[in-house]
């Protein structure tokens, strides 16, 4: 399962979607998909949703490191967490 572990350049996030931007220790960046246009939400994404924003946007000023999951190499995150993955 793909995981990549960076600093938050970029958080963009809109009623029915949301996006983040990681730069990795080597310089590397890559976009990944918080949600977009789910049909329903239930109450359970939303609250997961607005924990990942407040993670992102602490992260982003405090320049801490952030880990996401994503399966299968695509772009739409599972799993988020402050630091590094163990």
């Amino acid at each position: 399962m793909p995981i990549m572990t960076g600093t938050v350049s970029c958080i963009r996030v809109f009623d029915d979607a949301g996006f983040t931007q990681l730069v990795d220790s080597a310089g590397d960046e890559e976009i990944f998909i918080l949600w977009f246009a789910p049909p329903e939400i239930s109450a359970f994404e939303r609250i997961m949703h607005s924990t990942w924003v407040s993670l992102l946007r602490e992260a982003m000023v405090n320049g801490l490191p952030v880990s996401v999951v994503h399966p299968d190499g695509n772009a739409r995150i599972t799993s988020l967490q402050l630091g590094t993955l163990q």
